[in-house]
């Protein structure tokens, strides 16, 4: 058996971590927040590479598809841009994805120079605009992470992992429930 070491998730973009807890935030209701009963549902998210942004699909109660932007470090913004409530936000609060993200390590397979890892938490869903005024809800969301990492190619290292990472797949999912007061 090959040893282990560890790789903190930490390293992995705030930004991203960010678009991970908007996904769980996600939906799009077709009518006003009124009249709308909520009910569960499903996200997935797509994250831009390096970039404060993403794309979501929401699935069940509400439903469409939408893009993610930064509000800030621990709460991102959902615009629908398909869908019922196309134009209408939301916030989802990432506080926690983001505690667990800084604190979590992965193992690095050091023959290959990889490593994949998720860490999962509850991000709560606030302050719609439009057709999702009065949304409230909770979702528990994943990010799932995997990627390659390069080896030193000069040093006393030479050949060994060098730490630095490249994300090369990213995936948000997650599922939750939604309420309109």
């Amino acid at each position: 058996m090959r040893p282990t070491r560890l790789f903190p998730l930490a390293v992995a973009s705030a930004t991203t971590l960010a678009m991970a807890i908007a996904v769980a935030g996600l939906a799009s209701p077709a009518a006003s927040a009124a009249s709308r009963a909520g009910g569960p549902v499903m996200f997935f998210m797509t994250p831009a590479d390096n970039a404060p942004t993403g794309s979501v699909v929401i699935t069940g109660a509400i439903g469409g598809r939408g893009k993610v932007l930064d509000v800030s470090r621990t709460h991102i913004k959902i615009v629908m841009q398909q869908g019922t409530g196309t134009g209408a936000t939301f916030e989802v609060n990432l506080t926690a994805l983001d505690d667990k993200a800084s604190t979590a390590t992965f193992p690095i397979d050091d023959q290959g120079c990889t490593s994949e890892g998720s860490v999962s938490a509850s991000a709560p869903i606030l302050d719609g605009t439009g057709s999702y005024e009065g949304i409230r809800g909770t979702a528990r969301l994943t990010e799932t992470l995997a990627w390659t990492m390069p080896r030193y190619s000069s040093g006393k290292d030479r050949g060994q992992c060098n730490g630095s990472q490249a994300v090369s797949f990213v995936s948000i999912t997650g599922t939750g429930t939604v309420s309109f007061s």
